[in-house]
């Protein structure tokens, strides 16, 4: 069963932004308890288009994963040297989520976590046959919620707790996953996230897209933090990414939110703002038509080219469309397949 059509928008805007590497590992660098930031290797970080979904929940649900690898040296020294110690790894899978669910969110992690761990083993058994090691996988669910009420972490194990002693109890598997709750903060504390960097102008996006009159009135107070993307390119993709998503939460037609975007291009904002602005209001004039169309993909490809360590093939697969394709974007952005 597919989700509501008026959360694509938030579905299609989350997933938008979590292709971008480094915006990941600024939210895995906020979302993570500082215990556990020394063991995951940032510099491998990757995303891993589908992989690990099943038919079943690729079908049910959108979820973007990552995995990097696992940095034993910060391990204790009793740990690090104990022979036969088997490889690891870390799998991140984001859930985005809008509204509230009926049932408890154990049954949709267990089968994230259930199935990875399958396949898991399935490839450890493989290696072993050719005298290698594979890596077993610390599965790391992070749920980013945005709805329009509190979220309550009510577990599967919470509906049998207040009525079973622990030795019954002990028979209830209780999975563990991170929430960030955009809609439990803020608008100052988002603001004061600096770790966040311009993921504070999604946060706020998120945190007020429910409300399409927002976006006509304080435009400026999701802008304010975009300008950090050190690269120009990306920064107008993300850019882009947000206008619509803003424009359409909006409800405005092109004209009536690029005459918005243009009353709050003022001085306060920097050339390099300015430049962006520019080249957003330019490309939504041409939103419904095919040479639109055409833009906004060769931006994506760009962006998973720029961003992420995937094949070709992988990348093809991901967006929906041929291979050929992606190659020809990579030959002329002069970077080789890794």
């Amino acid at each position: 069963m597919s989700r509501p059509r008026r959360n694509k928008d938030h579905d299609a805007f989350v997933r938008g932004f979590l292709s971008f590497t480094q915006l990941v590992e600024k939210l895995l660098r906020y979302a993570l308890d500082d215990d556990i930031i020394p063991f995951v290797d940032f510099s491998t970080l990757k995303p891993v288009p589908d992989t690990h979904i099943d038919k079943r929940l690729r079908i049910s649900y959108s979820d973007s994963v990552h995995q990097c690898a696992f940095n034993t040296a910060a391990l204790p020294e009793h740990l690090r040297t104990m022979p036969n110690a088997p490889l690891f790894r870390f799998v991140f899978i984001w859930e985005a989520k809008s509204q509230k669910e009926k049932l408890p969110i154990d049954f949709q992690i267990g089968g994230y976590d259930d199935n990875i761990r399958r396949r898991d083993f399935k490839a450890k058994k493989e290696k072993e046959k050719e005298g290698k090691d594979s890596p077993l996988s610390l599965v790391i669910p992070i749920l980013i919620y945005h709805g329009t009420i509190k979220w309550e972490k009510k577990r599967l194990y919470d509906y049998f707790s207040p009525y079973l002693p622990d030795n019954l109890l002990a028979f209830i598997r209780q999975e563990k996953y991170i929430v960030i709750d955009i809609q439990a903060m803020t608008d100052a504390e988002i603001e004061a996230a600096i770790d966040l960097g311009e993921l504070r102008s999604a946060f706020i996006a998120l945190k007020h897209g429910h409300d399409k009159n927002f976006f006509r009135k304080d435009l400026k107070k999701v802008t304010k933090f975009v300008t950090s993307i050190p690269s120009k390119e990306l920064l107008e993709m993300y850019v882009e990414m947000l206008f619509e998503y803003m424009q359409r939460r909006s409800e405005l037609e092109n004209d009536d939110f690029n005459e918005i975007v243009e009353q709050s291009n003022d001085e306060e904002m920097t050339t390099t703002f300015k430049t962006v602005f520019q080249v957003a209001r330019e490309e939504a004039a041409e939103l419904a038509t095919e040479k639109a169309t055409e833009k906004a993909t060769e931006k994506a490809v760009k962006a998973f080219i720029l961003t992420t360590r995937m094949t070709d093939a992988a990348i093809a697969k991901a967006l929906e469309v041929l291979e050929d394709y992606v190659k020809k974007v990579r030959q002329e952005m002069k970077i080789s397949q890794s």
